[in-house]
């Protein structure tokens, strides 16, 4: 089932490659941020590593709901919960994984606008998230954090995630791709 037309973007294809390089079926936590209406992210790492614990959740009740029905259509044990950010959320987790919204605020009128609209700038949401990670972070815990550089440019996106004290390990790409996913 879906709430919107689209069930991924080109930030998913990459976010998938990272997800292939860097988690093994090693019953590991994994916690993904903002799953949207499809959870296809916490979807898709449940069901190629099974062994790992995966939840995520979403600030729209719509969209926590379709997701949890596609979870469960795939017989997949994926914990969702409407939050904003980490409001409802508790625990520590090897891995934290966002594809946030990065469009820069438009004018026009959407039904989910949180979804895809991130402030002026298109980085709102990654500040916010990145300003509250750390402490749900096991140590030695990984965030993946996959946003378009057609929308931010790429020297914005490390100038912010350095700016909270993070580190860069990698940026994964792919060929043809404007997308990038920090790890």
């Amino acid at each position: 089932r879906k709430k919107l037309a689209l069930n991924w973007d080109m930030t998913t294809i990459v976010m998938k490659k990272a997800i292939d390089q860097y988690i093994m079926d090693a019953n590991k936590e994994i916690f993904e941020m903002g799953v949207g209406h499809t959870a296809i992210i916490a979807q898709y790492i449940k069901k190629f590593y099974p062994t790992n614990t995966v939840s995520g959740c979403d600030i729209y009740d719509e969209f926590v709901e379709n997701a949890l029905y596609n979870a469960a259509i795939n017989n997949l044990d994926i914990n969702i919960r409407r939050s904003d950010l980490y409001e409802n959320v508790e625990g520590h987790f090897d891995y934290l994984l966002f594809n946030p919204p990065y469009m820069p605020l438009q004018e026009e009128e959407i039904e989910f606008p949180i979804s895809g609209y991130s402030g002026s700038d298109g980085m709102d949401a990654t500040r916010s998230f990145l300003s509250q990670s750390k402490i749900y972070l096991k140590d030695n815990g990984m965030i993946f954090l996959g946003i378009n550089c057609y929308y931010v440019p790429y020297n914005k996106q490390v100038s912010v995630i350095k700016s909270y004290g993070y580190s860069i390990k990698e940026v994964i790409s792919r060929k043809f791709n404007t997308s990038k996913v920090f790890v």
